[in-house]
């Protein structure tokens, strides 16, 4: 038996009504939409939020590493998946307003630090990432803007703003230079940050009911962070140390391809 994910649950739910049940009443300005996509991050960097703090202390600290760069973990989140759910309201030919609630997970950052004292390329860092990202929503269809007949295939732009809440699992520092085991675990941290998008996409025009879009998406989440907490320091030969260091940040900005379902109501 084939089991099926709420998300293409919904998507056929959506693909039967759209092909049109008799008596329905012409549709209104209210859809509904649901999608699938991808998103990830490039050139992530996490640094230390103070990086001139004692109590606690910060983690990397000020100045530079080995590679001129400054103190950090550099890297990228690979591509993880995106299950989007939307309300919309169609104000005009040309212009619809939305609610999206794009939820983010399966995604990791993968990178590499480069504190003092240890070979450049021999510190992988890596740790689990989700997010949950809600945005109200305008979006411009700026051919029938301009009266433009396209048929049944329209591009749109749009533009978002609302909040991100962004989730950092346990990093895991690898230090193989020093040792088979040696590692250093940072705990993670979630923090709630405005969050921001634009986009472009195409909407196709399936049925009266049923509307297909495409496109794709930048968003800036804002920050995301772990929180103050114990760090656990492996090493070979020795019993595992607890230090309580302060927090380390980086700037969260996503590249997302999406497909979607629309629904008029």
């Amino acid at each position: 038996m084939i089991k099926l994910r709420r998300p293409q649950l919904l998507l056929l739910i959506l693909i039967g009504l759209g092909c049109g049940a008799p008596g329905f009443a012409d549709p209104g300005p209210v859809s509904v939409r649901a999608g699938l996509g991808i998103a990830t991050s490039q050139n992530t960097a996490f640094a230390d939020k103070d990086c001139e703090a004692i109590s606690p202390a910060a983690y990397f600290g000020c100045g530079d590493g080995p590679d001129a760069k400054p103190r950090g973990a550099y890297g990228d989140i690979s591509a993880g998946r995106l299950i989007e759910v939307g309300i919309d309201y169609q104000l005009t030919d040309a212009l619809t307003f939305g609610l999206d609630l794009i939820h983010w997970n399966g995604a990791r950052f993968k990178g590499q630090a480069n504190f003092l004292n240890v070979p450049v390329g021999t510190e992988p860092v890596s740790a689990d990432f989700s997010g949950t990202t809600a945005l109200f929503s305008g979006q411009l269809a700026p051919l029938a803007l301009l009266d433009i007949d396209t048929g049944p295939v329209s591009p749109v732009l749009s533009i978002g703003l609302g909040a991100s809440r962004n989730r950092l699992g346990q990093s895991r520092y690898l230090f193989p230079e020093l040792g088979a085991t040696a590692a250093t675990y940072v705990p993670g941290g979630s923090t709630t940050q405005l969050a921001w998008s634009a986009g472009l996409g195409l909407e196709i025009t399936l049925s009266e009911r049923l509307d297909l879009v495409a496109g794709l998406r930048y968003v800036d989440h804002g920050k995301v962070q772990t929180e103050i907490g114990d760090i656990r320091v492996v090493r070979d030969g020795r019993d595992d140390l607890l230090i309580e260091v302060g927090e380390i940040e980086a700037d969260l900005k996503s590249e997302q391809a999406f497909v979607a379902l629309r629904y008029r109501l």
